[in-house]
């Protein structure tokens, strides 16, 4: 048999044993992981995202002071910024207290308080188990402060 005819068949091998040995019961779980905490996406009172605002938020006795400025990206240790939202890391809070303001015009923005309920989040998929809790709220500004 020459080399060129045992190449292709090394191939075909190969290719059988790695194509065809998949376990149908086994789970295949990935690492994608995620973090605990509370996503609030700010709104004006039309629906509309407020991009950059500044503030603080009372998790029971922990006060975070958020600076999701202009860029709409701040972040701290125990936050960060995205557009519209911001996210307050591995926190089980369940209501908290909201003084925040927009940038543009720091008489607009929410004073009050809010309650959420927490989700698992299973990014590899339920039969891979739970990886997190998040909980999700919109806040609206219509307050003129």
């Amino acid at each position: 048999m020459s080399r060129k005819s045992v190449l292709p068949l090394l191939f075909v091998l190969f290719a059988a044993t790695t194509v065809g040995c998949s376990d149908d019961n086994e789970k295949q779980c990935t690492l994608i992981g995620c973090e605990n905490g509370i996503n609030l996406n700010i709104e004006d009172a039309d629906g509309k995202p407020v991009n950059a605002f500044k503030g603080k938020i009372t998790l029971a006795d922990k006060v975070v002071e958020i600076d999701c400025g202009t860029a709409a990206n701040g972040h701290g240790p125990e936050y960060s910024c995205n557009q519209n939202q911001v996210f307050l890391r591995a926190t089980d809070a369940t209501e908290f207290s909201v003084d925040i303001y927009s940038v543009a015009d720091p008489t607009f923005g929410y004073i009050g308080d809010l309650k959420v309920t927490y989700e698992p989040l299973y990014p590899n998929g339920e039969e891979c188990g739970e990886v997190c809790k998040q909980a999700t709220k919109t806040s609206a500004f219509n307050t003129s402060l």
